[in-house]
């Protein structure tokens, strides 16, 4: 709600503003709108959290250029010993809200209704128009998420990309320098500077070490089982097991008592945003992928981060 707000104050101010005018417009902007104290939610600047929560979606759109931090401290403000003065990058604020229809020519008023009306793309009517709008789909997928699996892709996907597949590579790698690994199951487009990647394995320290052996052991169990859940209690007794195994060289606190079950947890939402896993009612099913951390063919307990080896995530055909 206050990201919504500040930015709507940011968009009716001038180029320059400071933290307390635009507190001020918000604390305005919530009182001034009905619908907002029926859903409970108020702003009124008269506790600390408040103000930290203000802080935190300033941050938030200094962290995206949308304002630039030209005099003064947030901490000040918290403080109230002072204020901030930011310049506005207006270019960066009206792309906040990237969507084909502008809110005010939206006449629902049910918020799901004018929130599916908000990203709602016109329909095309045209073979031309039709395939402009697959491309699209597909450029937005492959830039989108770590992996494109084949089977997740709709038909007429899959047929577009099946016939136009290098000329829709080749426009992606020379536009963003990203460098497609094409497989049997899927496309990933490999960042080699890291300069676009959100989310990476981490490399060094207890969860880098950990995010390895359990991607390691989930390539193992779908090498040997197929495409089937782990059980959430195998998976943390491996964690455990794992603590005991590496304790003396791990963080101290993950020895202790029922640290494995939030070791587990975060373990796994990190090869779920991966798209290394997908989690199921019963457990966790590695997804093809995971294979590239599978162990070599000795056995040697080195994780294979390049060779790609068995019959997960395969060379094509």
């Amino acid at each position: 709600m206050l990201l919504c707000l500040a930015l709507a104050a940011l968009e009716r101010g001038d180029r320059q503003t400071t933290l307390g005018r635009l507190a001020d417009e918000i604390v305005g902007f919530a009182g001034a709108d009905p619908a907002l104290a029926v859903a409970g939610m108020t702003f009124t600047l008269l506790g600390q959290d408040q103000r930290r929560d203000l802080v935190h979606v300033i941050r938030f759109l200094l962290g995206l250029r949308v304002l630039v931090r030209v005099h003064g401290d947030e901490q000040q403000y918290l403080m109230a010993r002072g204020d901030v003065l930011y310049n506005v990058n207006r270019p960066a604020l009206a792309a906040m809200l990237n969507v084909k229809r502008g809110p005010s020519t939206i006449d629902e008023t049910a918020l799901d209704r004018r929130l599916a009306a908000l990203v709602e793309e016109p329909l095309p009517d045209t073979d031309e128009s039709r395939n402009r709008r697959l491309r699209s789909q597909l450029t937005r997928k492959l830039l989108d998420d770590p992996i494109v699996y084949y089977d997740e892709l709709t038909e007429g996907e899959r047929a577009y990309l099946s016939s136009q597949r290098a000329f829709v590579l080749a426009q992606i790698e020379e536009a963003t320098g990203l460098i497609p690994e094409v497989r049997r199951e899927g496309i990933a487009l490999v960042d080699e500077s890291g300069d676009l990647t959100d989310l990476a394995l981490p490399e060094e320290g207890t969860e880098g070490h950990l995010t390895l052996l359990l991607a390691e052991h989930l390539a193992g169990c779908a090498r040997r089982d197929g495409a089937v859940a782990v059980g959430h209690a195998a998976l943390r007794r491996h964690v455990a097991d794992l603590v005991a195994r590496h304790r003396a060289h791990w963080r101290k606190d993950v020895a202790e008592l029922g640290a494995e079950v939030a070791l587990t947890e975060r373990t796994i939402d990190r090869l779920e945003a991966l798209r290394l896993v997908r989690r199921a009612e019963d457990g966790v099913v590695p997804l093809p992928a995971i294979g590239r951390y599978a162990l070599g063919p000795g056995g040697d307990g080195d994780v294979r981060d390049g060779a790609l080896t068995g019959d997960l995530w395969e060379q094509p055909e």
